[in-house]
């Protein structure tokens, strides 16, 4: 019985040792940084501001696109924003103030990719939404 399971182990480390594996550490590490580049071209980040011209007091969204099609509800009202990098291809970032049965019933303007980025004065908004239209 020991002779057999000794061949079946023999037989395993033989054709494991033969076998190529599908990534070595280094493929892995230069696929996972290729994968990681692209995510990170991707993010965008949002800065509100509650004065014109981008002065007063601001908040920042760090990567608006992790959520597409949400509110995101400012505390108070802000009057203008920066992005990180334009918007692309179908993204489109909504504005929107609050209405008397919602914190963002009353829909404002969209800012599209062919807007230039930079300080923007948007008018007073409370919300904005990031998605693909």
């Amino acid at each position: 019985m020991n002779l057999i399971y000794s061949i079946i182990a023999f037989t395993c480390l033989a054709a494991g040792s033969a076998v190529e594996p599908l990534y070595s550490n280094s493929s892995i590490t230069t696929k996972s940084s290729v994968t990681t580049t692209a995510v990170n071209s991707s993010v965008i980040t949002i800065q509100e501001w509650t004065g014109l011209g981008c002065t007063g007091d601001m908040i920042e969204v760090k990567d608006l696109s992790r959520h597409y099609g949400w509110n995101i509800i400012a505390l108070y009202n802000m009057a203008s924003f920066t992005i990180s990098r334009p918007l692309r291809g179908r993204e489109q970032l909504d504005f929107s103030s609050e209405s008397s049965a919602d914190s963002c019933g009353t829909f404002l303007r969209s800012y599209w990719p062919r807007d230039s980025p930079g300080c923007v004065d948007s008018g007073t908004f409370r919300c904005i939404k990031m998605w693909p239209n």
